[in-house]
């Protein structure tokens, strides 16, 4: 029972620091009693004992301390929140001066807070994840010196939390990393070795390489039908440059799997994979559909879903993991920065921009707590998410145009009916739906094409 109401102390310390907004004072006197407070909120000092022993109500040399430290800050007098724990129902509430006492259980201290807390009904006391969060401000010198402190003690919560986490990372146990890794990296790696030793596209520039080998754009994606590519354009990542390619990929390799490990761990493998999926499906098309004059292919889709769901997730946070991972994100955040200059391709930006964007959207959408209701936090996933997938469908309904000639498309379909990956008359078919009148034909062994 006892461990239970020190559970219950904390879930409260959570809550308070979480949803209401209150600092916690770390002190090594009692390890019973929890100290909080908040100088802009009506009631400054909350004070959470795991005993119902009351006989230090009103005389607390720390509650003292703290009171004195916000008068010199404020001229009010100051409103203090006596929480006693206790296993039984019994009511002994009392109201003194300035001064509340409440004494209760998980089974009627939200009903007793209601008055003071309208957010209250978020407290829950059976959330265990709530219960391993180490919150620490890092604007407090105290707290980050106990933290320091914390980290170096092998036995302490701190201490433990981070090996687990760190134990996870470095021993390879997550299985979404390594799907991800395998099908965005692996996959990739093997493609470019292929390109290069049988396929050998010598002198040929990246955006045909980038669509002979799945990577979209809107002549051959939207108009002519080859909707698979919103599938396969995230392997392309070929630029015709061996050395170049195995360059970029083997440095965005490093970023996805940093990336990956740390949002498997925080945001869990199924809603990871989730994210990582209907984003780079979601991606592919609004590339497709909203930038029609470029091709796009690549990884670097994955790095910036991942870098967006990260970061909106752990963003305003200050438990030790989500401090962790806000400094890792810093070197992966300079790499998608730089990566288009690297990869002399501007447009790479739109690719980054639009994974970052539906990143931010998904992890929102999918790891709200919809207990807590709908709130403008919520809206905006659901907004970033529904405006991702409505604008293509929008432009999709637009009567389309007839492009330009695009020498990337046409020189695809050629080098496809050449390898025999695709017959003259479906690559014809394919030019007559983007409404190029232009044919492929024979002139006796040469592909040639011409116009009708």
């Amino acid at each position: 029972m006892k461990s239970e109401i020190t559970n219950n102390r904390l879930a409260l310390v959570n809550y308070f620091i979480k949803k209401e907004g209150y600092k916690p004072q770390k002190t090594q006197k009692n390890d019973e009693i929890s100290y909080l407070y908040n100088s802009n909120a009506k009631i400054k000092i909350i004070r959470i004992k795991a005993s119902s022993e009351d006989s230090d109500f009103r005389n607390d040399p720390i509650i003292e301390e703290i009171a004195n430290k916000s008068k010199e800050a404020s001229r009010e007098k100051i409103q203090i929140l006596w929480i006693y724990l206790d296993d039984s129902s019994f009511e002994k509430d009392l109201v003194v001066d300035s001064d509340i006492k409440i004494l209760g259980n998980e089974k009627n201290l939200v009903s007793k807070l209601n008055p003071y807390f309208s957010n209250v009904d978020k407290l829950k006391f059976s959330d265990k994840t709530e219960e391993k969060e180490i919150i620490v401000d890092l604007k407090d010198q105290e707290q980050v010196k106990k933290l320091i402190e914390d980290l170096d003690d092998k036995n302490s919560d701190v201490s433990k939390k981070f090996q687990e986490f760190h134990n996870k990372i470095q021993n390879g146990q997550l299985i979404g990393t390594w799907i991800i890794t395998a099908l965005f990296c692996f996959v990739p790696f093997i493609i470019i070795f292929y390109l290069s030793i049988f396929v050998r596209l010598n002198n040929i520039d990246s955006d045909t390489t980038k669509l002979f080998v799945g990577g979209t754009n809107y002549n051959l994606t939207i108009l002519g039908g080859q909707f698979w590519r919103v599938f396969t354009y995230g392997f392309a990542n070929s630029s015709s440059n061996f050395i170049t390619d195995l360059i970029l990929l083997a440095l965005n390799m490093y970023i996805i799997k940093k990336l990956s490990s740390y949002s498997e761990n925080i945001i869990g493998a199924f809603k990871l994979m989730v994210i990582v999926a209907v984003g780079y499906v979601i991606c592919g098309l609004i590339l497709s559909v909203m930038i029609p004059a470029n091709v796009f292919g690549g990884s670097i889709v994955i790095s910036s879903i991942l870098f967006g769901a990260l970061f909106i997730k752990v963003s305003g946070k200050q438990d030790v993991i989500s401090i962790l991972a806000k400094r890792e994100m810093i070197a992966p955040a300079f790499f998608l920065f730089f990566f288009p200059m690297i990869a002399w391709n501007e447009s790479i930006y739109w690719v980054i921009s639009s994974g970052v964007g539906i990143g931010m959207g998904l992890s929102i959408v999918l790891n709200w707590n919809y207990k807590e209701g709908f709130n403008g936090y919520l809206f905006s996933g659901y907004f970033i998410v529904a405006s991702f997938i409505t604008l293509p469908i929008i432009m999709l309904l637009v009567p389309s145009y007839i492009p330009a000639l695009h020498n990337p498309t046409i020189n695809v379909l050629g080098m496809y009916i050449q390898r025999g990956f695709l017959k003259i008359e479906m690559a014809n078919e394919i030019m007559e739906k983007i409404g190029w009148k232009w044919q492929f034909i024979f002139d006796g062994n040469v592909l040639v094409v011409v116009g009708v």
